[in-house]
């Protein structure tokens, strides 16, 4: 729901409770750095990264904490630590898919290469067939290849799987835009697809 502080909050309380909670740490240093990120204050930023590195050292087996890490450090458009970071999460659980979307959207956006993007993110739908994230970022893919029909279907699987409103509010509103875009093709015609 956006209200990070009060997250912090409640896993600090979490924290206090269960120090040893791996998860629990790790989200917080997680929630930590995002509100961070968004009162834009750098010396916070920083020290949240510190707070992040020094967890990652006391969970070694947190595949969650990898993950988390590497969104960070994408965040910083730091993506060769990132994809270390994904490939670190994807050793420890094989059969999480959201590290292989994780690392497929790092691909599209570090080295613009669809195709590997694609390929990392069909594969997590492999490895996880009930993973909405999976299925909405093929979705989007689709779009961007003007597959119009294709990302219709990834977003209606979405839909099924997706465990919020807001999620589902959002998944619709995708396939709307999708459709209303699909309509508009073939009325006049035209190509929608864009250079991979």
């Amino acid at each position: 729901m956006d209200r990070v502080e009060e997250a912090v909050s409640d896993f600090q309380k979490s924290v206090d409770l269960n120090p040893d909670f791996a998860v629990t740490n790790i989200q917080k240093c997680y929630t930590e750095y995002r509100l961070a990120q968004m009162c834009r204050i750098p010396l916070q930023l920083q020290e949240s990264m510190e707070t992040f590195q020094k967890q990652l050292k006391r969970f070694l087996k947190c595949a969650e904490g990898y993950r988390l890490y590497g969104q960070a450090l994408c965040d910083q458009e730091l993506y060769e630590k990132a994809d270390e970071m994904f490939m670190k999460a994807c050793e420890l659980e094989p059969d999480n898919a959201d590290s292989l979307v994780h690392r497929g959207m790092l691909t599209l956006q570090w080295r613009q290469d669809m195709n590997k993007a694609y390929e990392l993110i069909k594969k997590a739908v492999e490895v996880d067939n009930l993973c909405e994230f999976a299925y909405e970022t093929l979705g989007t893919l689709e779009i961007q290849r003007g597959n119009l029909r294709e990302a219709i279907n990834l977003f209606t699987k979405a839909i099924k799987l997706c465990k919020s409103e807001p999620e589902l509010v959002h998944y619709y509103s995708l396939k709307a835009a999708a459709e209303a875009q699909e309509q508009i093709t073939i009325r006049f015609g035209i190509s929608c697809s864009f250079p991979s």
